[in-house]
């Protein structure tokens, strides 16, 4: 590609993003950035630019930077990661041949289950964007605010509930840029999916018509006590999913797990110390969690402080008392 050498030119800066290379162009006198991506293999690339409004370079009201050296690095800055954001979004073509001005900016205000929507499609796109890091790649959260108008602050929250739930991963993270180095788990894909495949966004908040009245997830070193459980919720006239019983063979295993999930009303999770350390388990309450299904634990051979912080702060049952489940489960589904 072309480099701009201009006499203009006050500053560059180049970024290999994904396949994607980003290159953002500063022309004196420091208020216009000019970003040019260009995808694996494209012929030309994708062209906007980044414009900084003087009046809050100069006005003390605004919290903009004042001084070159730093509203050079914040232009640049902000350019690159607007095409991060683009390309984390899927929204480059977008930004084509587009001028955007940085001034006063009025924020979106979004439901928190949107804005981990939004984080959870992201890194599943960087992951497979680029599967030889396995999706480990910055997360440009500034870049993500860029393109969907949203609060730093708001986004960070809900990366620290993503991370809680065992839906993503942090390997590292940094404030220059705002990049966070983490990665979608098995368990927010799975989630996320589970969102994705549902008719309407009512299915996945009511249960009232669901085939199953609680999924039963459990390690299968525990078969025996998930049974056991299983057995008096059926007595109850209740209907339980239990993957020992309703997957077959030649089943697709995780196809008939996220099936299970989507059609319970509620899970009921026998907690132990086996399965504290599986990762379906995980998986499958991580996923209860984020499509709102209530999550119930009653604790085999392990006691409520050697839970993780997430299912803690959640009302245990104990082993002894699984009848008491079992009632209230009746009461919440009713005749």
């Amino acid at each position: 590609m072309a480099r701009i050498r201009a006499a203009n030119v006050m500053a560059e800066r180049e970024d290999d993003y994904v396949g994607h290379h980003i290159e953002a162009t500063l022309l004196t006198p420091g208020d216009l950035c000019v970003v040019r991506v260009r995808p694996p293999g494209a012929a030309e690339p994708v062209s906007f630019s980044e414009r900084f409004d003087p009046v809050m370079r100069y006005d003390t009201r605004f919290d903009a930077p004042k001084d070159e050296a730093t509203l050079i690095a914040w232009a640049l800055a902000r350019g690159v990661g607007r095409a991060r954001g683009a390309l984390a979004l899927d929204r480059l073509q977008d930004l084509h041949a587009s001028e955007f001005v940085y001034t006063i900016e009025e924020l979106r205000s979004i439901s928190e289950t949107e804005m981990e929507l939004i984080l959870l499609r992201a890194l599943r796109r960087l992951k497979r964007l680029d599967p030889s890091r396995l999706g480990r790649v910055p997360l440009d959260a500034m870049g993500i605010c860029l393109i969907e108008g949203l609060s730093y602050d708001d986004l960070a929250y809900s990366e620290e509930r993503l991370t809680n739930r065992g839906l993503i991963t942090a390997y590292a993270t940094g404030w220059d840029d705002h990049n966070h180095f983490e990665t979608i788990t098995e368990s927010g894909l799975l989630a996320l999916d589970e969102i994705e495949l549902s008719p309407t966004p009512s299915a996945i908040a009511s249960q009232a018509n669901a085939t199953y009245d609680s999924f039963v997830s459990f390690s299968f070193t525990d078969g025996n006590y998930a049974r056991d459980l299983a057995a008096l919720i059926e007595q109850s006239g209740m209907r339980p999913f239990l993957a020992v019983h309703a997957i077959q063979g030649g089943d697709d295993f995780a196809e008939s797990i996220r099936e299970g999930l989507s059609s319970s009303a509620e899970v009921v999770l026998v907690v132990s110390r086996a399965s504290l350390g599986s990762e379906w388990v995980t998986t499958e309450w991580g996923a209860a969690w984020i499509l709102g299904r209530r999550i119930t634990p009653i604790l085999l051979d392990v006691s409520a402080e050697n839970l993780p912080d997430r299912l803690r702060r959640l009302q245990c049952i104990q082993w002894d008392d699984r009848t008491v489940y079992v009632g209230q489960l009746k009461a919440r589904r009713g005749p």
